[in-house]
């Protein structure tokens, strides 16, 4: 885990070390890892949104991406702990989840531990995997799905600082919007990755182990892309009672 915290670690909590159900077949634990992504993606587009409308983020606001700096869980024995968030977002040089902790003091916000909580589990959520699926996502983020997420979190951002509206239907929309406009570029990425791992496997004489790895690297790559676009997260995530609840959060303080 290196320097990364562990959000669970912060609070109290003991390590976990117990069971992480994941599907035994290649196919099934791609799909639920894509899932998994997805529903990070879009609940940590809809906190920004959220965080847009209730002041903690100016308009003239800088925003990057960083490595992890949380980590909920970690691999051993040959398994890595596999990021659903591409990266840690960075907003004018600090994570949204410390700027909802302290917010700036140009901001009218007051901090929110528990939300700042939640968002750091988010951006520290991992499925633990074989080392193969690390990579596959590595080499996707190479090839766009970093971009992908900034773009998305930029979209839900700006949305909720120009015109945005502080109700469910709106939000719903807005972020709804934001995460579609992550789709379309994280599609692109994975597109390029397949074409990537097929390059690799065209010349005709390969060590048989180069070729198992990328034969299974392919298949993984190909099955975060079918699942990117036959998973119904977006609705779920964006469930007009789960919006009007968060709204409480952000308003109620």
């Amino acid at each position: 885990m290196s320097d990364r915290t562990n959000p669970f670690l912060e609070i109290g909590f003991s390590e976990y070390t117990g069971i992480h159900l994941m599907p035994f077949a290649l196919k099934e634990r791609a799909a639920t890892h894509e899932y998994n992504r997805q529903r990070v993606v879009i609940s940590i587009l809809l906190d920004l949104h959220l965080m847009a409308l209730a002041g903690f983020i100016g308009k003239t606001t800088t925003i990057g991406l960083r490595g992890a700096i949380t980590q909920n869980l970690e691999g051993h024995e040959g398994d890595a702990a596999a990021h659903c968030a591409p990266r840690q977002l960075i907003i004018h040089g600090r994570p949204p989840q410390a700027i909802l902790l302290h917010p700036s003091r140009n901001s009218s916000a007051k901090p929110m531990p528990e939300r700042a909580f939640a968002l750091d589990v988010l951006f520290g959520e991992t499925d633990i995997l074989p080392v193969n699926f690390n990579i596959c996502d590595s080499r996707a983020e190479r090839r766009g799905l970093n971009q992908a997420f900034l773009n998305g979190c930029r979209q839900s951002i700006k949305s909720g600082l120009h015109g945005g509206e502080m109700k469910a239907n709106a939000i719903s929309t807005a972020v709804t919007n934001a995460f579609d406009k992550y789709k379309s570029d994280a599609r692109i990425a994975f597109q390029s990755s397949v074409q990537r791992l097929k390059d690799k496997l065209k010349p005709k004489y390969l060590f048989p182990h180069l070729r198992s790895r990328w034969i299974e690297q392919l298949q993984i790559t190909e099955q975060y892309a079918e699942a990117l676009s036959s998973t119904d997260v977006a609705q779920k995530k964006t469930d007009l009672a789960l919006i009007e609840g968060l709204i409480r959060v952000y308003t109620i303080q």
